[in-house]
């Protein structure tokens, strides 16, 4: 019984990983073929300015904080904000890999209660890991000045 939870978690993380792979070779042709059609003179980072309506009027998202002229922004004046984006994205990745792993031990529980309970418990932390993601973001923005 022990060689199919190990085929089947092994099974699990190569489709996994292979759908991850996949988007990744999607997601790298896209990004290629949209840097491709700008010049570089006026490609800025997607992930430091971008602009939002408000339905009055159009603001700069640039965090200014720090002191860095709006109109030259660079990766190493935000990269606070950077790192801050790519940390909330590898969590939810890493929320959605426990709810895979914890579905899977509450399959594979086999009516053992013991194992069932870890499972439920397991569960129970990844739902409230799951809510204290959002939170934190808003915290940290409306530390930061508001800028959704």
């Amino acid at each position: 019984m022990k060689k199919y939870k190990i085929l089947a978690a092994f099974i699990i993380f190569l489709s996994y990983s292979s759908i991850w792979i996949s988007y990744a070779g999607v997601f790298s042709d896209m990004w290629t073929s949209i840097k491709n059609s700008f010049d570089g003179k006026d490609l800025k980072t997607d992930m430091i300015v971008w602009q939002k309506s408000n339905l009055i009027e159009w603001k700069d998202t640039v965090d200014t904080s720090l002191g860095v002229d709006k109109h030259e922004v660079n990766f190493s004046d935000n990269f606070i904000k950077v790192i801050e984006r790519y940390i909330f994205w590898l969590l939810w990745l890493t929320t959605v890999s426990v709810f895979i792993y914890i579905w899977y031990m509450l399959f594979t529980a086999e009516w053992k209660e013991d194992e069932f309970k870890k499972a439920l418990k397991a569960l129970t932390y990844a739902v409230v890991w799951l809510a204290v993601i959002p939170l934190s973001y808003i915290v940290i923005k409306i530390i930061s000045g508001l800028n959704f």
